[in-house]
């Protein structure tokens, strides 16, 4: 009995832990996606995009391999000055996490949904919506 408490116990506390880490590392990792939207830097927005992105902009609106949607968010970039980008709400169900975030640019504010799913040990973008 006390074998069986013991190893229960311990799954238990393994399963707490590694939900603990993969929400820091959500955390960890939705920091730097703001991080490239406050810089303007569609590279480093991309290293988390997925080899096939769905995108969404105001100017396209179709699935694309991850370079070509790189330089679309780019041109989005150059034509829409960034002043700020705030998470407004970040979670995860099952194998999908999302980020809901505004974009304020010199002209427009752009409310941006980003939808992950796991590749291996990462979360890759497998959506992105700026409307």
């Amino acid at each position: 009995m006390k074998r069986c408490i013991a190893l229960l116990s311990f799954i238990l506390t393994t399963l707490v832990t590694a939900q603990f880490c993969n929400a820091q590392s959500f955390e960890s990792q939705s920091a730097s996606i703001a991080a490239a939207f406050d810089a303007k830097n569609a590279t480093a927005l991309s290293a988390y995009f997925c080899n096939s992105v769905e995108l969404v902009l105001p100017e396209v609106d179709d699935t694309f391999p991850k370079v070509q949607a790189r330089n679309h968010v780019a041109d989005f970039f150059a034509k829409q000055p960034t002043k700020t980008f705030e998470i407004l709400h970040q979670g995860s169900r099952a194998n999908v996490s999302f980020i809901v975030g505004q974009l304020t640019t010199a002209t427009s504010s752009f409310r941006v949904n980003m939808l992950f799913k796991k590749e291996g040990n990462v979360l890759k973008i497998y959506q992105l919506r700026i409307e």
